[in-house]
């Protein structure tokens, strides 16, 4: 059955992490594992640094960025909307009509920025015990996976956030400030800032 698409144009199951599920082991690994010093096994490590943005973005100004040693400006971007993935078992129980009793943990988004095909993943898991678990974002570009950032938490041992979390796309850079959460049956996320090389 061919998926219809969403505002973009995009389909909006066509999802690089795949299930929710299955992806769980992997950021567990990639948030846990150096707490307990084992190796990162998964699939999406960003290159350089375990996750790029805190301490590289420099505030110059509202609208001016440093990044990587390199200066941005502003620009106004595309529309995000964030969708429930298919793979979530809120969503499929509602499809159903079966109510399972869990919270929606898997959204994603696709827009346009400067050409490329960028699909957004926000996860959820609150698994480990109270207030341990992690939440994060995870950037693709043209499928081809660029970056990852959030916050993990294990009280009282460790945790951790890293904001502003900044995902270079070819020579532009799009940033997200501040935190995001799982109200009710939709996704409260700062809003994405768009970023093109300053002259």
């Amino acid at each position: 059955m061919k998926e219809r698409p969403n505002q973009n144009g995009f389909p909006e199951t066509a999802c690089p992490i795949g299930p929710a599920s299955e992806f769980e082991k992997d950021s567990r690994s990639f948030y846990f594992a150096p707490l307990f010093r084992r190796p990162y096994q998964g699939r999406y490590k960003p290159a350089g640094a375990r996750s790029r943005g805190l301490r590289e973005v420099k505030r110059l100004s509202r609208d001016r960025l440093e990044f990587s040693g390199k200066r941005y400006r502003r620009i106004s971007g595309p529309a995000v909307v964030w969708h429930r993935a298919k793979d979530d078992g809120k969503y499929l129980s509602q499809k159903s009509g079966d109510m399972l009793p869990i919270k929606p943990r898997h959204f994603h988004t696709d827009f346009e920025f400067r050409k490329r095909r960028v699909h957004v993943d926000f996860l959820k898991f609150i698994r480990w015990g109270p207030l341990s678990g992690v939440y994060e974002l995870l950037f693709f570009s043209d499928g081809r996976f660029i970056t990852r950032g959030g916050h993990w938490g294990m009280p009282p041992v460790s945790g951790s956030f890293n904001w502003p979390l900044a995902a270079p796309i070819e020579k532009s850079l799009i940033t997200l400030d501040g935190p995001m959460e799982v109200t009710g049956m939709t996704l409260t996320i700062a809003r994405m800032k768009f970023w093109i090389p300053a002259k």
